[in-house]
């Protein structure tokens, strides 16, 4: 199965998100400039993040624009896939591309199952990263941390979550995330 992307958003951020069964991947009417979503992708391949590298861009008005991503062979995101197929292994990975592209200082803001994969060889895949933040500051990061923590426990179960993110986050670091999550009234 392959898994493209097409995402849709205005200048104010609203942001749409629809899958599509064909070869290619893109993004119209980004909030960010093209140059400013290349330079997104580059910084966090520099720091060893994989994701899929913007590829080709175009305007196609004065508030869209038209990004299309590398196909990655095989991947598989994380909502598709039966919680049993994701080891500890992979969880660790997972936050491990995470702490990665935290050390670039971006933030990605949208660490939903449907924005987590794994390729053909068993590796984690950061997707949707168009719509994070680069310079982010320490409560955004920390924001990442909390939404990453609950979307993973949503999947694997709470210890397994945790297990994982102390694989790559000191109990401190953790522990700064967990005031940020809000129960449900």
């Amino acid at each position: 199965v392959r898994h493209d992307r097409l995402a849709r958003s205005d200048r104010a951020g609203q942001h749409e998100d629809v899958r599509q069964a064909r070869p290619g991947a893109a993004m119209t009417g980004t909030p960010r400039s093209p140059i400013g979503c290349r330079l997104f992708a580059l910084a966090a391949r520099r720091q060893g993040v994989r994701t899929p590298d913007l590829i080709a861009a175009a305007s196609v008005t004065a508030d869209a624009a038209v990004l299309a991503f590398e196909h990655v062979p095989g991947l598989h995101t994380f909502d598709t896939m039966d919680p049993s197929e994701l080891d500890d292994a992979t969880i660790a990975d997972l936050w491990e591309q995470v702490r990665r592209l935290h050390r670039a200082g971006i933030a990605h803001e949208e660490l939903h199952a449907g924005n987590l994969a794994l390729d053909a060889d068993g590796r984690v895949w950061l997707l949707g990263l168009e719509n994070g933040e680069i310079a982010a500051d320490l409560m955004t990061l920390r924001i990442d941390d909390g939404e990453l923590l609950v979307t993973t426990g949503l999947i694997v179960g709470a210890d397994r979550a945790v297990r994982g993110a102390l694989q790559e986050l000191t109990a401190q670091r953790l522990g700064e995330a967990l005031p940020l999550l809000q129960t449900i009234a």
